[in-house]
């Protein structure tokens, strides 16, 4: 359960500027794996290969730097 934070963090990161709500399927989808089976469907629609491509290109977590 620590990691999710972690996994979806990172999937909003790369994803703000592509698909700004695929952060939501990705949590629905870590959150489904908890679940019995017969779990509600993923939010949203995936990510077309276009989208996926501009964010295996943009390197890594564009977090803001504190301090």
């Amino acid at each position: 359960m620590a990691l999710v934070p972690v996994m979806v963090g990172a999937v909003l990161d790369r994803a703000r500027g592509v698909a700004p709500d695929a952060w939501r399927r990705a949590l629905t989808a870590v959150l489904d794996g908890f679940r019995p089976a017969g779990a509600g469907a993923l939010p949203g629609a995936p990510l077309t290969p276009d989208q996926l491509e501009q964010l295996m290109a943009a390197g890594g977590p564009r977090r803001a730097r504190q301090g």
